[in-house]
């Protein structure tokens, strides 16, 4: 969590190859609606929504704020 106590959640690619992976926040006891940041890139990539998707780049991660 956040120093706000919002979620915060990290994804690792540990394969040789790009990754598409969705996130379906209740799978993680989130069950609102929330705002997602993308904390390395600085910028909020969706708004309002309760799953993403998105592809990991080989060896590579996400980290997302949820707010």
């Amino acid at each position: 969590q956040s120093e706000n106590d919002e979620p915060i959640i990290a994804v690792f690619n540990t394969a040789e190859e790009s990754r598409k992976v969705t996130l379906d926040f209740e799978k993680f006891n989130l069950n609102n609606s929330y705002t997602v940041r993308d904390l390395w890139a600085k910028t909020d990539i969706a708004e309002n929504v309760k799953s993403i998707c998105t592809n990991i780049d080989p060896h590579g991660a996400v980290l997302y704020l949820l707010k």
